[in-house]
C-alpha cells in the first residue's frame, strides 16, 4: 500500500493547494490491511514562497488540516472534522479519494476492506 499520496485542489476562487491523503489503516486478523474509513489531510505551509524548492522534504512542510471519515464501504456518506477546508475542497478530497482508493493499495489488499 502507498503510504500517502499527494494531490492538488483548489478552492473557490481558483488558488491551488498542494495536499497529502494518508488513509489510516490496522492490520487484518488474517494478513494484509483493513482501512479504517479515516483519512488525515495534511497541506503544504510555504512562508513566503511562491513555489516550493524542487528538492524539498514534503513532510518538513505539511500542516494537519483536518479528516475525512466516511460512515460506510460506499465512500458516499462522510463528514470532515477540520477547520482548514472549505466545503468545496473537501468535496474534492472525498472525490479523489473516491475515484482512486483502489490504486492505493496492493492487488492483495483489494477491495480495501473497513475494519468490522
Amino acid at each position: 500500500m502507498k503510504e500517502d499520496i499527494i494531490y492538488s485542489i483548489q478552492n473557490e476562487f481558483g488558488a491551488k493547494r498542494t495536499i497529502k491523503i494518508v488513509p489510516e489503516t490496522e492490520p487484518k486478523k488474517s494478513s494484509g490491511i483493513c482501512i479504517t474509513g479515516v483519512f488525515h489531510l495534511f497541506h503544504i505551509i510555504l512562508k513566503g514562497a511562491i513555489s516550493p524548492p524542487a528538492n524539498m522534504d514534503m513532510d518538513a512542510y505539511m500542516c494537519f488540516a483536518g479528516s475525512v471519515y466516511f460512515l460506510n464501504e460506499s465512500f458516499h456518506e462522510w463528514h470532515y472534522d477540520g477547520k482548514t477546508f472549505e466545503e468545496a475542497e473537501v468535496k474534492q478530497v472525498v472525490k479523489i479519494i473516491e475515484k482512486d482508493i483502489k490504486e492505493w493499495f496492493n492487488q492483495g489488499d483489494i477491495p480495501p476492506n473497513f475494519l468490522e
